[in-house]
């Protein structure tokens, strides 16, 4: 069985469990997408992608989120020609997260949606791992801190630094924001700290999907407002149209972006982002391509191999094993020594043959290096 035949089988085993989580989400106007913040633009110039304009907004914390929901730094650090570090970082050592909640509250609020999107990454890319440690308020460095703040909306850095505190938001419903950040947003989040950017935001993009400019939400903030006849292709004033550069293109993406463009792809905005009602800012090319409308459950087949790219340390080794069906991590079996069996027809009944064919299976995991 090939690796890509794997992966779907895999995929397909799990759709029905995360649709029946992203049932159980908080409805609500969609964080991920913000019309309530008050957007600003800045031209900066990073080491990764030169100089560019971003839309911005701050959070009570003085973080600047950057291209829709990426965390930048401090607002600060942003405005600074001496912070000249995109966004994104190295990928994690080992490939392993390391992450914590900053308060057993936050923990309470959203473990179970971050332990679902976690299974989500780990279903197919088992060489991933996450290590929690113990709740903390203090923003550590090279650690990941989990928060929930009223209104912060769903964000992350990119990938990892050891030199600087990492952080993930997810907003959960209050009496000021309704939204909240379920189980597909927090997909999409960890997608950021694992180290991947936007499929939208790739520099063959309108070969597959146009960007509609004239359906974005102006968004006007501080007391400016659109002239008549006007849209945010041409003719916006200041302080409205802000969320135009969470569709700019970039360019040097990086290697992980060496595949197909994908529309499915739980990093691609949905159709209506930011988009006035009843418009799509997102459609696609081909007709016969569809865009959704809802932010995706799971990652696809391209979201796994941007991820083998990112880790390719770790990837491979474990990509084999798992075409193999190897390890086998239930310990089904207790009558012959510490073999794990976890697979029928192996695990019903452990003894005879059946003892000698797990055995056999996890020899062989182990002489492909496996176990």
């Amino acid at each position: 069985m090939s690796l890509l035949v794997t992966i779907c089988i895999a995929l397909l085993i799990f759709s029905f469990s995360s649709a029946i989580v992203a049932a159980q989400t908080p409805s609500g106007s969609d964080p991920l997408y913000p019309l309530d913040k008050n957007v600003s633009v800045a031209t900066i110039f990073d080491n990764s992608f030169g100089e560019r304009n971003v839309s911005y907004f701050t959070t009570v914390e003085r973080l600047a989120i950057i291209d829709g929901d990426v965390i930048y730094g401090t607002e600060a650090q942003l405005l600074s020609s001496e912070f000249r570090s995109f966004a994104v970082k190295q990928p994690w050592p080992g490939a392993t997260v390391v992450y914590k909640y900053d308060t057993a509250g936050t923990a309470a609020r959203v473990a179970a949606i971050v332990n679902t999107a976690i299974v989500r990454w780990q279903l197919v890319s088992p060489y991933l791992t996450f290590q929690q440690l113990s709740n903390n308020v203090t923003p550590m460095n090279g650690v990941l801190t989990i928060s929930s703040n009223d209104c912060g909306g769903c964000n992350a850095n990119v990938g990892f630094g050891a030199l600087l505190p990492l952080q993930m938001n997810l907003q959960q419903p209050s009496t000021a924001c309704n939204g909240s950040c379920g189980p597909n947003e927090a997909t999409h989040e960890l997608g950021h700290v694992l180290g991947l950017l936007h499929e939208h935001q790739r520099p063959d993009r309108e070969r597959t999907v146009n960007y509609h400019c004239e359906n974005l939400s102006p968004n006007c903030t501080g007391g400016a407002t659109m002239p008549a006849g006007s849209d945010c292709c041409s003719g916006a004033p200041p302080g409205c149209c802000g969320n135009a550069h969470n569709f700019d293109i970039i360019s040097g993406l990086g290697k992980s972006y060496e595949y197909q463009y994908d529309v499915n792809s739980v990093m691609h905005y949905v159709s209506q982002a930011f988009a006035l009602p009843g418009t799509f800012t997102l459609t696609p090319v081909n007709t016969t391509v569809t865009l959704p409308t809802v932010n995706p459950s799971n990652p696809d087949v391209p979201d796994f191999e941007r991820v083998c790219k990112i880790y390719e340390a770790q990837c491979p080794q474990a990509q084999s094993c798992l075409a193999l069906g190897c390890p086998y991590k239930e310990k089904a079996c207790t009558d012959f020594g510490s073999g794990y069996c976890s697979f029928h027809p192996y695990a019903d009944g452990c003894g005879g043959s059946k003892a000698a064919k797990c055995v056999e299976k996890n020899e062989m995991c182990k002489e492909n290096g496996c176990s």
